[in-house]
């Protein structure tokens, strides 16, 4: 298709250069789209590196822009320098930025995680759905640079401001690349971050320069001189303090002969609590709630927990997920609810313990059945810190996060695996709540008046069961 473009309007007048060096800060996995040898799904490599595909974090600065901007027309500089999505339009634009894969600089770290399928209603794992998968551990660092060109036809001002838009949201607790972001993957920040403006032909030889290695001397911004992205104000958050009871374990298994059969998961050699089991037994106890609230409505409970815990189609030959795929006119849908992984540091620390198995009619040991646990235990008065995010909340999801606060704060909700033996029980110390530019504290000892203590707070005076038979209806039409 021909552009409308004339001579004048297409002539190139400038370049603006974006670099700096991305660390993530959390785990990351962008996959090769493939199983292998090593694990189920496998770290996506290039010569042996990790490195982030410059299609990745082109889609995902993208649909950011998108979504920031919806309802609102992109002006034309927006549309050049982003592309067209229509290229059925009268008008087509290829972007007007290039963005180079981000390959790792150093020796970044891959581990293999497992993970399991949970029954949402029995608590327990799915027969067969084990699988395994590898990570890049925090602390890798990637090359950074982007090139954006200026033309006569676009505004410079304009274009300056995108640049300086990406460079924040690179450094945006909320930005994440990869999959599992909803359980605290893909989180990065940006260092070193340097923005360069050479404008034609004033500046053509510093560009020639630059070229050839030479850094230029005076950058058109650093990212320290930028204010950094504000929340949105209709996320909600909890930013929450615990301790552990007794010992808690998010099981691993031990790989050298050395290591008990099973030992709780670490992140470069620090105890963490993965974002993916706090997730998981979020998400059971919230059905449990759901069922007690909505008695025999379990289609409703399922639409209710998919638009907010997320859901996807594995499985075409399941006649209930073709009829969501149905329902729903999509095969997934993302989560909306975000929690982050946590280190326990010092809070913690790491003990074996023997395990015999019993039969239940003799009472004796049941022979080759002896094993190890290493599960962390409470080590002093130290707390770590559970987030949880909801994007775009409703106020009943708000709700019922706070009564999912409370069985945490008083160990009614446990953590982990081994809870049989009284492991994963937490307790409650500290609790901060964000929402609509509001801040509330909550201090340990609230126990069970933890939701009274809301009580003057208009928006959350609500009768969460009628609130959710209102949803019924709406899901029943």
């Amino acid at each position: 298709m021909t552009t409308n473009y004339n001579i004048h309007q297409d002539r190139i007048i400038g370049k603006i250069i974006l670099t700096g060096k991305i660390k993530n800060t959390s785990p990351l996995l962008i996959g090769n789209g493939k199983g292998g040898e090593m694990a189920d799904i496998e770290v996506i490599l290039l010569e042996s590196k990790p490195y982030i595909p410059s299609s990745s974090l082109a889609g995902a600065l993208r649909s950011k822009w998108d979504k920031e901007k919806a309802g609102v027309t992109f002006t034309l500089t927006e549309e050049a320098f982003w592309g067209t999505k229509n290229t059925s339009s009268k008008k087509s634009y290829q972007s007007h930025y290039i963005l180079s894969d981000l390959i790792s600089i150093d020796s970044s770290k891959i581990v293999i995680r497992d993970g399991v399928s949970i029954d949402i209603k029995t608590g327990v794992s799915i027969k067969g759905a084990k699988y395994d998968y590898q990570i890049v551990e925090p602390g890798a660092t990637f090359e950074f640079q982007l090139e954006a060109t200026l033309r006569h036809g676009l505004k410079d001002d304009e274009v300056e401001n995108i640049v300086r838009w990406i460079a924040i949201t690179l450094n945006d607790d909320n930005f994440r690349i990869g999959a599992l972001t909803s359980t605290g993957f893909g989180k990065f920040i940006l260092e070193d971050c340097k923005a360069y403006k050479f404008t034609f032909p004033e500046k053509a030889n510093d560009w020639l320069d630059y070229l050839k290695g030479v850094d230029p001397k005076a950058p058109l911004f650093e990212l320290k001189d930028l204010e950094k992205s504000k929340l949105l104000i209709e996320n909600f958050h909890i930013t929450a303090d615990f301790q552990i009871k007794s010992a808690l374990i998010t099981g691993s298994y031990g790989i050298a002969s050395s290591e008990p059969d099973k030992i709780h998961l670490t992140s470069n050699k620090i105890p963490i609590l993965s974002g993916k089991a706090i997730k998981g037994a979020i998400r059971h106890r919230a059905s449990k709630i759901l069922d007690t609230l909505l008695p025999n409505e379990e289609k409703t409970i399922h639409c209710l927990l998919d638009q907010l815990f997320g859901w996807v189609n594995n499985n075409n030959d399941d006649d209930i997920k073709l009829e969501k795929v149905k329902y729903y006119k999509a095969k997934a849908i993302k989560s909306r609810i975000k929690i982050e992984e946590t280190e326990l540091g010092d809070s913690v620390k790491s003990m074996t313990q023997d395990r015999i198995k019993i039969d239940r009619f003799t009472g004796g040991v049941m022979q080759g059945a002896k094993f190890e646990s290493q599960p962390v235990w409470k080590n002093n008065h130290s707390t770590f810190k559970i987030s949880i995010s909801i994007l775009e909340y409703e106020i009943w999801e708000a709700s019922l996060m706070l009564y999912i606060l409370k069985d945490l704060w008083t160990g009614d909700l446990t953590i982990g695996g081994e809870k049989n033996i009284g492991r994963g029980v937490l307790i409650g110390k500290k609790a901060i709540l964000k929402f609509d530019n509001l801040e509330i504290e909550l201090e340990s000892g609230l126990n069970n008046t933890i939701l009274e203590n809301l009580k003057d707070i208009e928006k959350f005076n609500i009768n969460l069961q009628q609130e959710l038979k209102n949803l019924k209806t709406i899901y029943d039409s």
